[in-house]
């Protein structure tokens, strides 16, 4: 007996998950400070390099999030986003050499 034609669609709900760009801006800033009143030399590096790739990380997981949620968010995470990305473009800018803030 086929009973797929009597059966409901179920409804998919959102996913609970939302986006949140505290911690990345947070670790984007202590890498550009780290960066800044450190250096890019000597045991300095050991400290940013690391953070570095934790907020890069960060940033990446908080897109797939945020593509997830269907790039729904609170009008108060627009500006925390887009400080974690300009901490973390400065930060990359002053380690390469390119910027000396």
């Amino acid at each position: 007996m086929d009973t797929t034609a009597d059966t409901a669609p179920k409804d998919v709900k959102p996913s609970a998950e939302k986006p949140g760009w505290s911690a990345a801006l947070l670790l984007s800033v202590v890498f550009s400070a780290a960066v800044r009143y450190g250096g890019t030399d000597g045991w300095w590096t050991a400290l940013w390099l690391p953070l570095l790739v934790i907020a890069l990380f960060g940033i990446s997981y908080e897109w797939t999030v945020l593509v997830r949620a269907r790039f729904r968010m609170r009008f108060s995470e627009w500006p925390t986003m887009l400080s974690s990305h300009i901490a973390v473009c400065l930060g990359l800018a002053t380690a390469l050499g390119l910027i000396d803030l």
